[in-house]
């Protein structure tokens, strides 16, 4: 077997190679810039499973060795961050021991729903997998189970209806064929269950609980491959002393490239724009891969803004504060084009005007314009 080590990851990489060849590999390391997420580890929105990720944790963060003062310091930061998910673990199985489990209900809505000319095969596969898994694991996960299957069918009749009706016996509307008026009192009553106990705000913490997990196992990890490259002899302490200066890579962003380089301006770095193709990797191919990747960029970039104010950098010029800026607005630029779409509708449909100015009000309008374009120039000249 091959054993391939990479720092080049997505299109065109070596891995989708030997893979086509049906030659036997193994990936030890990858830079993480395509599918191969090797740092990382995926846990699952379940209660039970999350907690063997805690015992599990919890003896790896103890085990690791320490032989500075640096490594020291992350590890008892990665010890806090164990410390406060332990917490807010306990939280959440204390609030799940408080609700009453339903079961049968839920399972009698599902099997109703399916017995009822049950909809579209994908939605009749996705609620036979919800019959499947009800009553699986600790009695914890299995009301936590419950409440995530409310919340998905009531998510399924709110694509369609409004929530104000369900428990009416009207004639609902559904794009995946579902019968929603036998159902619908059962379901009200449920929801409101759901309510009740919070539900929605259980299934969130699990959720973070989740993420949390995984991002240990990401930063143990890149701790991990740190000290192996430290192993190998060469000066990576010099390599990254820019990075170490800013105190490491950001956490508190999920753009932390954004982040590092707005710092490190901050300190005084010039950075400079290399016209060569370093690191390829692999473009959104679906419309739900894009949301997902815009909607990274946009929290990332909020993230950034909230935890590194550039408006309040000292170190930064005015054009890059400018620059950052526009990053972040940039994301509420949606608002601007729904008025431009909404406006010309509602003045050929009611006469609404949307703007009343001058020429001279718009001369001045596309003035300023072109100065902020100038200022964009010229921070990247």
């Amino acid at each position: 077997m091959i054993r391939l080590a990479t720092v080049f990851s997505g299109i065109g990489a070596i891995e989708h190679a030997l893979d086509r060849m049906g030659i036997e590999h193994n990936i030890v390391f990858a830079c993480d810039n395509g599918d191969v997420e090797i740092l990382t580890k995926k846990i699952g929105l379940n209660i039970d499973e999350i907690k063997k990720e805690i015992a599990l944790l919890d003896a790896t963060v103890q085990q690791l060795n320490i032989s500075s003062d640096v490594d020291d310091l992350y590890k008892r930061q990665l010890y806090g961050m164990f410390k406060e998910m332990s917490i807010e673990y306990e939280k959440v199985v204390e609030q799940l021991s408080e609700i009453p489990k339903n079961y049968i209900d839920v399972q009698q809505i599902l099997k109703l729903i399916l017995e009822g000319n049950g909809g579209k095969k994908a939605r009749i596969k996705e609620y036979k997998g919800f019959i499947e898994e009800l009553g699986i694991g600790t009695e914890k996960q299995q009301i936590l189970k419950i409440l995530q299957v409310i919340l998905e069918v009531v998510n399924d009749f709110k694509k369609d209806n409004q929530l104000e009706d369900l428990g009416k016996e009207l004639d609902f509307d559904s794009t995946d064929g579902i019968v929603w008026r036998s159902v619908s009192t059962q379901l009200k009553a449920l929801y409101d269950y759901l309510e009740q106990y919070n539900g929605k705000r259980i299934i969130r913490k699990v959720q973070d609980l989740s993420q949390r997990a995984s991002q240990l196992h990401e930063k143990i990890n890149y701790l991990k491959v740190q000290k192996e490259l430290d192993d190998l002899g060469e000066d990576w302490t010099a390599r990254k002393k820019y990075v170490d200066e800013i105190g490491g890579y950001p956490t508190t962003s999920i753009t932390e490239d954004m982040a590092v380089g707005m710092l490190l301006q901050d300190r005084g770095y010039k950075t400079v724009f290399i016209n060569e193709e370093l690191v390829y990797g692999l473009s959104a191919t679906t419309f739900e891969d894009l949301v997902k990747q815009r909607d990274r960029w946009c929290r990332g970039n909020l993230q950034v803004m909230k935890g590194f104010n550039p408006l309040v950098r000292k170190g930064l010029t005015a054009s890059q504060k400018l620059a950052y800026w526009d990053g972040v607005l940039y994301w509420f630029s949606s608002l601007q084009k729904m008025v431009y779409i909404i406006a010309p509708i509602l003045y050929l449909t009611f006469g609404v005007l949307i703007l009343n100015t001058t020429y001279l009000l718009l001369a001045y309008k596309k003035a300023i314009d072109f100065c902020i374009l100038i200022l964009h120039l010229t921070t990247w000249l």
